[in-house]
């Protein structure tokens, strides 16, 4: 995920990155940008799935079991 934080900071200039490799890669053909914009939606859309399920807070109290 930390991919996606550089490419969403920058998404013009991955776009640009992408665009010269796809045709070697692919026989020529064109990335076209809603092609790119699918891909950089569904990494926005991971990225913030997972900042969510990150806890920001620490628990206050412990979380052990004690057997008495």
């Amino acid at each position: 995920m930390s991919y996606a934080k550089i490419m969403l900071e920058d998404e013009k200039g991955q776009y640009k990155s992408y665009a010269e490799e796809f045709p070697k890669i692919y026989n020529g053909k064109t990335l076209l940008p809603h092609q790119f914009n699918k891909f950089s939606n569904a990494l926005r859309k991971l990225a913030n799935e997972q900042d969510q399920r990150t806890p920001t807070a620490k628990p206050t109290k412990s979380q052990t079991c004690q057997i008495l």
